[in-house]
């Protein structure tokens, strides 16, 4: 009994440590790239190799829809192939895209939701059950982010480090590739502007709604890929500059209808678009030609944005100070207090509370689950489900979190432009899909053409 217990408790561990394994050692992977920029648009489907893509004539030998051709060619069981054939197979793969869409849009939700529940200072308590005052320069719809944002994103990072460390560990047994100051300083830009772009992220999504993010964010792919095609040079068809010029339309004539978000709203998403950008690319850059796995490279890379984000408290208090609004229980008035003087007065867990674990935990997970996903999902269902969930589930769960509220923001011109924003990235996604595909053709043919001269020199010797 102890030998068969034994046994499958190895079993387990050799389960687990085979899950982990093929999860985070990515080492030469084209698709290990990870990061995205807010919107549809990925560097895997901007990749500047244009890796192969399935071909529409060989979709007899594409297994699933999902996932990406090197992932289907290491499925070796029969049975697993059989599975993915299967209908069980496609309601699987259903699941992870809609899955992997409420991660993607996920975190602009769970903040709207904080807003809606505890967004006003009464809606907060002392240990004794005695809420705080009203605010009397509060207005009757304004809600707000109580918590300071970097906090959450100071806290994020460092348990991101302990569990890419914790991996580390149960991998090779030791943390010592993590622990690397040469490449660590070597990365540091796109740790620093990763580290800058979340906390502008944090401060966008306090000054809007989801729904009104979600279509903000889809401007990164207009920044990104004009700056990917001025840095590497490459070519865009035609259908996908439609694409571009669509989201660029819809883009303005959105902001022209949002009555509800505020410059500054603007000022944080523009900002957390072009760091975010400026991080993608210098990422491409350096991260592709390291041979060393995605998750030893963020063991890197986080460190300095850990620090940023420290830093960023900081810059956001004394140099460009952003205030907020606080109920201070010890005095009993209500102050304005930037992100130091709230931490120094209210605590570093102030306004926190299970929805912000909850926010907290969700944005650990998107970070990881989306290194995993850029490994193994197809670079263009990826796009086509970060267009798919500015529908569902942003519009669809703010639409049923406050019904009067969102019927009352739907104009014309509003409904018009999202519906042009949305069309133009699903455009510009299909249309760099195409173009992967044509160019992994262009490769097949050309391969063939040199293994046929090596055929016909080895007749004629």
């Amino acid at each position: 009994m102890t030998s068969f217990a034994a046994s499958n408790t190895e079993r387990s561990r050799g389960t687990v440590h085979e899950i982990l394994l093929d999860a985070f050692e990515s080492k030469g992977d084209e698709n290990a790239n990870g990061f995205k920029t807010g919107g549809a648009v990925s560097c895997a489907l901007l990749n500047r190799d244009d890796g192969p893509e399935p071909e529409a004539e060989a979709a007899r030998k594409h297994a699933t829809i999902i996932f990406s051709k090197e992932v289907e060619e290491g499925i070796e069981d029969p049975e697993s192939r059989s599975f993915w054939r299967s209908q069980g197979g496609l309601i699987m793969q259903g699941l992870l895209i809609f899955i992997y869409m409420h991660f993607d849009a996920g975190l602009p939700i769970l903040q709207d939701l904080y807003k809606d529940w505890y967004g006003k200072s009464h809606d907060w308590a002392d240990s004794a059950g005695t809420p705080d005052k009203i605010d009397p320069m509060a207005k009757p719809n304004d809600r707000k982010l109580f918590y300071t944002k970097q906090t959450l994103l100071i806290t994020q990072n460092f348990l991101e480090i302990v569990c890419i460390f914790i991996v580390a560990l149960l991998l090779r047994g030791t943390v010592k590739d993590c622990l690397n100051l040469k490449k660590t300083v070597k990365f540091a830009p796109a740790g620093a502007c990763f580290g800058i772009q979340a906390v502008f992220g944090f401060f966008a999504m306090s000054e809007m709604t989801a729904d009104a993010y979600a279509l903000y964010a889809q401007t990164s792919i207009i920044v990104l890929t004009l700056a990917w095609c001025i840095m590497f040079r490459t070519r865009l068809p035609g259908t996908a500059w439609c694409g571009i010029f669509a989201i660029a339309i819809g883009m303005i004539g959105f902001n022209m209808s949002d009555k509800t978000t505020t410059p500054t709203g603007l000022v944080f998403i523009g900002l957390k678009i072009l760091t975010q950008c400026f991080a993608c690319i210098y990422a491409e850059i350096f991260m592709k030609t390291d041979p060393e796995s995605l998750y030893i490279q963020m063991a890197w890379i986080k460190p300095v944005e850990l620090l940023v984000t420290c830093m960023m408290t900081f810059v956001m208090s004394n140099i460009f100070p952003q205030t907020s609004r606080l109920y201070n229980r010890t005095e009993q008035q209500f102050q304005d207090m930037t992100a130091l003087q709230a931490i120094q007065k209210l605590g570093y867990f102030h306004h926190w509370n299970w929805l912000t674990a909850v926010i907290l935990v969700f944005n650990m997970g998107d970070t990881f689950m989306t290194a995993t996903m850029a490994k193994k999902f197809d670079s263009v269902v990826k796009g086509v489900a970060g267009v798919a969930d500015i529908i569902y589930p942003t519009q669809f769960c703010l639409f049923f979190m406050n019904k009067d509220r969102y019927t009352q923001k739907l104009t014309d011109l509003r409904v018009i432009s999202g519906v042009t924003i949305m069309i133009g990235s699903l455009n510009f996604v299909l249309a760099k899909g195409a173009l992967r595909r044509s160019t992994a053709r262009k490769e097949e043919i050309a391969n063939l053409r040199k293994e046929l001269d090596q055929q016909k020199g080895y007749s004629s010797a």
